[in-house]
C-alpha cells in the first residue's frame, strides 16, 4: 500500500472507513427488541435474503441441465445424478440441522452454511467433469440444507404472535419470487454466455449475504427440551398410521415435483423438440405459478374433506403426466407443470397442517422436522428411480406414465387415509 498512487490510497482509506461505520451502524441495533421496535430491526432483510437464496438451487441448473450434458458429453441417466447430489446431503443434515436449530444461536450456524453454499455453488460453475461437478454440487447441498431451517428459527426468534405469520408470509412469497425468477435468468443467460452462469450468479448474489450473516448480533436460545425426549417424540410421532400416510403421499408427490419435472422435464423437452434453455426455464416458470394457485385454493376451501382436496388435485396432477408424452407442441407441456405445480401448492401445506397436528406442544417441532427429513429422502430417490430407468433401456414416457401412478397412489391414499392429525377429516 506505500507504493501504491496516492489516488489509491485515497480510494482505499475512504472504503476502510466507510466499512468500519457500517459495521458499527449494524452492530448498534437491539439483539431482541420488543414490540412495534422489531420493525426496526434489519435481520428481516437476512431472512428475505436467505429466503431467496433457498430458492434456487434446483430451478435455476434445470434449464440449463442439456447443456450441461452436451458439454459433458454424458448421458441423460448421469445428466439426473447432478440433482440427486445436491439432494443427497439435504437427506442428512436436515435432521441434524433442526436439532441444532433450536439449540445453538442461528448466526454461529448460518454463516458456515451460507459459505459452504455460496463456495460450493460458484466452483460447480468451474467443473470439468461430471465428478467434479458432483462433488461441488454435494458441498452446495452441505450448505443449502439449513437455508429453510434456520430461516424458520431466524423468524421465530426475531419476531412473535401476529407479526411472526406476517414476516412467515414474506419470505414465501420471496421464496416464490426467486422459484419465478431464476430459470428465466440463467436459461436466457445460458444461452449467451454458457451454462457456468447458472452457477455463477447465484453466487455472487450470495456475497451480501454472506456478509451480513457474518455481521449480525448472536440471539440467545431459549431453553429446550432435551436431546433424548425430543428424539423419543419424534420417534413415536413416525410410528404413527397416520404419519406413514403422510409419508407415503409426500413419497408420491414429491418424486413427480423432484425426479420427474425437475430433472427428466427439461431433458425431454431438448430430446423432442429441442429447446433452448430460455425457453424451459421460461415454461417452468410460467408453470410453476400454479403454486400460489394451489396454496389459495387450499385456504379458500370450505366444503371439501383435506383428503378430498389433496386426491382430487392429485388425480388431475396423474391425468397430465400421463398425457405429457402425447403433447404436440413444447408449449404444450405448460399445461401438465401448470396442473403438477397446483398439486404441489395444495399437497405440501396440507401434509405440514396434518402433522403439526399430529404433535403437540414441545412435539410439533419434531413432527415437522420428522416430516421435512422424509420429504428430502423423497428429493433424493426421484431423480435415481428415473436415472435408473432410462439406464436400463427405458423411455421418457415410462417416466411419465411412472409419475402418474404415483400420483394416482397419492389420489387414493389421500381419499381413504388423509385427514387432519387430530382425528377429524375436515380441512
Amino acid at each position: 500500500l506505500t507504493l501504491a498512487p496516492p489516488a489509491a490510497k485515497v480510494i482505499f482509506n475512504t472504503i476502510l472507513q466507510q466499512s468500519v461505520r457500517a459495521k458499527d451502524v449494524f452492530m448498534s441495533f437491539p439483539l431482541a427488541p420488543h414490540g412495534s421496535a422489531r420493525r426496526a430491526f434489519p435481520a428481516h432483510w437476512i431472512v428475505y435474503a436467505v429466503s431467496f437464496a433457498a430458492s434456487y438451487p434446483v430451478p435455476a441448473v434445470m434449464p440449463v441441465l442439456p447443456l450441461i450434458k452436451a458439454h459433458l458429453t454424458i448421458t441423460d441417466s448421469a445428466a439426473a445424478l447432478i440433482n440427486f447430489a445436491f439432494a443427497l446431503p439435504c437427506m442428512f443434515m436436515t435432521p441434524i440441522y433442526g436439532i441444532l436449530a433450536d439449540r445453538v444461536p442461528v448466526k454461529k450456524l448460518l454463516a458456515p452454511c451460507v459459505f459452504f453454499f455460496t463456495l460450493g455453488t460458484f466452483c460447480c460453475g468451474l467443473a470439468d467433469s461430471l465428478v467434479e461437478l458432483i462433488f461441488w454440487r454435494l458441498v452446495q447441498g452441505v450448505g443449502g440444507a439449513s437455508l429453510s431451517l434456520f430461516n424458520t428459527s431466524l423468524m421465530g426468534d426475531l419476531f412473535s404472535g401476529p407479526e411472526r405469520g406476517k414476516y412467515m408470509g414474506r419470505s414465501f412469497a420471496v421464496l416464490s419470487v426467486g422459484v419465478l425468477v431464476f430459470p428465466i435468468l440463467t436459461g436466457r443467460l445460458a444461452e449467451v454466455a454458457g451454462w457456468r452462469y447458472a452457477f455463477f450468479i447465484p453466487a455472487l448474489s450470495n456475497l451480501p449475504l454472506l456478509a451480513a450473516t457474518l455481521l449480525m448480533p448472536s440471539t440467545p436460545k431459549a431453553p429446550v427440551p432435551p436431546l433424548r425426549t425430543y428424539l423419543v417424540q419424534a420417534l413415536e410421532i413416525v410410528k404413527s398410521r397416520q404419519a406413514l400416510y403422510v409419508f407415503a403421499i409426500s413419497f408420491c408427490n414429491v418424486f413427480v415435483t423432484m425426479g420427474t419435472i425437475m430433472t427428466f422435464y427439461p431433458l425431454y423437452a431438448d430430446l423432442r423438440f429441442h429447446a433452448t434453455a430460455g425457453d424451459i426455464g421460461l415454461i417452468y416458470a410460467l408453470g410453476m405459478c400454479g403454486m400460489p394457485a394451489g396454496s389459495m385454493l387450499m385456504s379458500w376451501n370450505r366444503k371439501l374433506r383435506i383428503g378430498q382436496l389433496v386426491g382430487g388435485i392429485a388425480l388431475l396432477a396423474a391425468l397430465g403426466m400421463l398425457v405429457m408424452p402425447c403433447l404436440p407442441s413444447l408449449w404444450m407441456l405448460l399445461f401438465p407443470l401448470l396442473i403438477c405445480a397446483m398439486n404441489d401448492g395444495v399437497t405440501q401445506p396440507s401434509l405440514s397442517y396434518v402433522m403439526s397436528n399430529l404433535g403437540e406442544g414441545t412435539a410439533r417441532t419434531a413432527a415437522i422436522a420428522a416430516s421435512n427429513t422424509f420429504m428430502r429422502m423423497s428429493q433424493t430417490t426421484g431423480p435415481i428411480i428415473g436415472g435408473m430407468i432410462l439406464a436400463c433401456g427405458g423411455s421418457y414416457q415410462a417416466i411419465f406414465v411412472l409419475s402418474g401412478l404415483f400420483l394416482a397412489l397419492q389420489c387414493a391414499l389421500a381419499l381413504t387415509h388423509l385427514k387432519d392429525g387430530k382425528g377429524k377429516t375436515h380441512s
